[in-house]
């Protein structure tokens, strides 16, 4: 099936960087596929996947969703690292809320590439207009990623496409990190507003949720792991990632 092209506008950036007797049929195991095969199966995986993309942004039912990685955790809690060391694409990690929508990274698997190439896609220009512009002029992927400190939280989303001839077949999410209470100027309901946003996708059963808490946070209380305890209550696809080490203290 040949691919279609998206219905909302993209921009390309620069590149980030003697036989034996068979045993008897109940005995009988499945042959190990071999490298040649297990890339056959990423490519029909990776063609699934973006046919679902593709019906979800002509306005198709939500249902078709994407098994996908969802990145949660409170603010400044290192989720930038983790979305970093899956995709090995350079997000900033300073102490802003950089973080105002989810931003999704599709990693795609192309043989006739010869290097990686990013492709940026917002999902609604309106809401992302500064955005926009950033992305179609100065070309540069640090560019987009700074110019969201100056947007307000969204619950639309900046999808993050790398293609090349190594990429494995995988969709990652960052959220908004959860807050407890606004500055002077914020909207008072902007606590409630990332938290929605984060049960939108957490929600989803087909999705792994990776909660990243803090060597310094009592994990009886941290917001991402009752968050996903909402949804996944036996932990079966909860991941709880501990982050900043150098954080650690004993007693």
């Amino acid at each position: 099936m040949s691919a279609q092209p998206y219905n909302t506008q993209s921009t390309l950036l620069a590149q980030p960087s003697a036989p034996a007797q068979s045993p008897p049929p109940t005995m009988q195991k499945k042959p190990i596929r071999s490298t040649t095969s297990m890339f056959g199966v990423e490519l029909e995986y990776q063609q699934v996947i973006d046919n679902i993309n593709r019906a979800q942004s002509h306005g198709r039912p939500h249902k078709l969703s994407v098994p996908k990685m969802v990145i949660i955790g409170d603010q400044s809690s290192g989720k930038s690292s983790i979305l970093e060391a899956l995709s090995k694409l350079a997000f900033p990690r300073d102490k802003d809320m950089c973080t105002r929508f989810a931003t999704q990274v599709n990693l795609r698997r192309n043989p006739a590439l010869e290097e990686d190439i990013l492709l940026a896609r917002i999902e609604d220009e309106d809401d992302f207009n500064n955005l926009f512009r950033i992305v179609k002029d100065p070309m540069t992927f640090d560019g987009v990623i700074e110019q969201a400190k100056n947007t307000d939280i969204s619950d639309k989303a900046l999808e993050l496409t790398l293609s090349g001839p190594t990429q494995t077949p995988l969709t990652i999410v960052d959220l908004p990190g959860f807050i407890n209470t606004t500055s002077d100027g914020q909207d008072k309901c902007l606590p409630n507003t990332i938290s929605a946003i984060n049960k939108h996708y957490i929600r989803d059963p087909r999705t792994i949720i990776l909660a990243v808490v803090q060597t310094n946070v009592d994990l009886n209380t941290t917001r991402a792991l009752s968050e996903a305890a909402e949804y996944d209550p036996e932990g079966e696809r909860t991941i709880p990632i501990v982050t900043k080490p150098d954080c650690f203290q004993n007693g």
